[in-house]
């Protein structure tokens, strides 16, 4: 896979150490140590040594993001009215066969990508793999959906997860248009971004350094200060959540880290670096 796909294993790594928590995981994740093979563990390995941490602690961070999606995801499907799902760069998402029953799934990654996940995810009649550039100006993907059987006059969650920072502004609006002109009333929306300062901040760049030598790092020009005002664009009300929120906790967020994260509260054009996780409301 070339460098898109290998931030993949990162990610499939850090569901690999909490599904290997077994009864005390916040989830379980069979696949995740096939996608994240050696390589995921050298990546986060790396990361955590240029950073000063732990890979523990960096794969608590991965499992809070998985956990409070899954949630969403479920909450979405069973209570919300979604028969159908779509997962934007899936990379190493096993939702489709671990979590999400009697639902279609469709699965939209970089070509390379696909075939990656063909060789470790065995094929169900409910899902569908859909090879496409979500950066490339002709959008294919549409099409790919509806000749997969995708009902646009259907309630659909899209899942935005880890995808946004690596995709120009002009093709963020170019696939939020796509995705609102599918979506029927009652379709949502969950994911996350990067607000300006986690960018450019002095105090990020030996992560972001660090992880070019791994994998393609986030855009700088792909933060979203506003995922409000983004969304709302698009027809989506959407509601952020920080780390001091339950929703993103699970216990393994200190209660020190929870009331520091409350006692600063983001505003516009901060210079504090945040992952911002956006729900529908």
């Amino acid at each position: 896979m070339d460098k898109f796909g290998k931030t993949a294993q990162y990610i499939a790594y850090g569901r690999y150490l909490e599904h290997a928590k077994g009864d005390k995981a916040l989830f379980q994740d069979p696949y995740a140590q096939a996608f994240a093979g050696d390589f995921g563990k050298e990546f986060m390995e790396a990361i955590a040594t240029q950073v000063g941490t732990t890979v523990n602690i960096l794969a608590d961070y991965v499992a809070i993001r998985t956990k409070a999606f899954d949630n969403f995801a479920v909450e979405a499907v069973s209570a919300g009215g979604c028969r159908q799902v779509v997962v934007f760069g899936c990379g190493g998402d096993s939702r489709s066969h671990r979590l999400l029953e009697g639902v279609r799934v469709f699965n939209v990654d970089l070509p390379d990508v696909i075939d990656f996940r063909k060789t470790i995810l065995e094929p169900r009649p409910q899902v569908i793999e859909v090879a496409a550039d979500l950066a490339s100006p002709e959008t294919i993907w549409p099409t790919a959906l509806t000749n997969g059987g995708f009902d646009a006059s259907q309630p659909t969650l899209w899942i935005l997860e880890g995808l946004l920072m690596y995709i120009p502004p002009t093709d963020q609006v170019r696939l939020l248009q796509a995705i609102e002109t599918l979506s029927a009333p009652g379709s949502k929306v969950v994911g996350d971004v990067f607000n300006n300062a986690y960018m450019t901040a002095e105090s990020g760049q030996p992560l972001l350094t660090e992880w070019s030598k791994w994998a393609a790092p986030p855009r700088t020009d792909a933060a979203i200060e506003e995922p409000e005002t983004f969304f709302g664009r698009f027809g989506f009300d959407v509601e952020v959540k920080g780390y001091e929120h339950d929703d993103l906790n699970f216990g393994l967020i200190s209660e020190e880290e929870r009331a520091w994260w409350a006692e600063h509260p983001r505003v516009p054009g901060e210079e504090m670096p945040r992952n911002l996780h956006f729900f529908s409301r």
